[in-house]
């Protein structure tokens, strides 16, 4: 746990008189080592929090607001694992950028995911699931048929094509997978983003998820310093292309 984890856990007597922090701040915490968040107008500390279950993202939002992107990554319940990290209270007249015209944006963002979730646009269809699965390891069996029993330097072609379409395939499974869109218990995702990610594909899927989380938590912007950690990792393409 990081040392913030550990510094907030305190009697429940000094629980009760938690100490306010201004917006101001709260913005100055905005490095890994240093890492201050904000989720329902309670400040957290999560410095040095590299045990975070996923990964490297709980910087991306350092010295910022977690509330919205907190709901779209975590399941229920998981509001729990921010109490030993606890601050403090923000002083919610400080946060200037909380206009009217931002206030008035995040409220119709949530109300629309509530209405999302409510058309059930969330739910997955297992079934699908089972046919691309099924589906793809028979293009996987086909691909190494068409190798082992025919001399043909034309069947070998169409079976190297065949096999890099499985392999498209199984980024996209494992994406999915590992996104948690399949299944309620997230252990299940993970394992089977592990056989479509690591054995079928050869790739790590620590290391995919720990990027592209940060991808999707941060898309398309930059990092604001050398020091923060607030910038889409896809993007981070220099000296090779420049994105503007």
């Amino acid at each position: 746990m990081g040392k913030g984890g550990r510094s907030a856990v305190q009697p429940k007597k000094q629980e009760l008189k938690l100490q306010k922090y201004t917006w101001d701040e709260v913005k100055q915490h905005h490095t890994p080592k240093d890492a201050w968040v904000v989720h329902n107008n309670k400040v957290y500390d999560v410095s040095d929090w590299y045990e975070h279950p996923g990964g490297a993202v709980i910087f991306t939002h350092a010295g910022d607001d977690i509330t919205d992107i907190f709901a779209a990554f975590h399941a229920k319940g998981s509001t729990k694992a921010l109490k030993p990290f606890l601050k403090g209270d923000l002083i919610v007249e400080s946060n200037e950028d909380k206009t009217k015209k931002q206030l008035d944006f995040e409220k119709g963002y949530r109300d629309l995911r509530i209405q999302l979730i409510k058309m059930g646009m969330f739910e997955t269809s297992k079934l699908f699931y089972v046919y691309k699965c099924s589906s793809n390891m028979c293009m996987w069996a086909a691909a190494v048929a068409m190798v082992m029993y025919s001399d043909s330097v034309f069947t070998h072609i169409a079976s190297a094509l065949l096999l890099g379409l499985f392999w498209q395939q199984c980024g996209w499974l494992s994406h999915d997978f590992l996104h948690h869109q399949v299944f309620d218990k997230r252990v299940h995702g993970d394992i089977l983003g592990l056989f479509w990610g690591n054995l079928m594909q050869g790739f790590s899927v620590s290391w995919w998820k720990n990027k592209h989380n940060g991808h999707h938590a941060v898309t398309n912007l930059h990092s604001t310093s050398a020091e923060s950690q607030d910038g889409d990792p896809d993007i981070d393409t220099m000296p090779l292309l420049a994105w503007s």
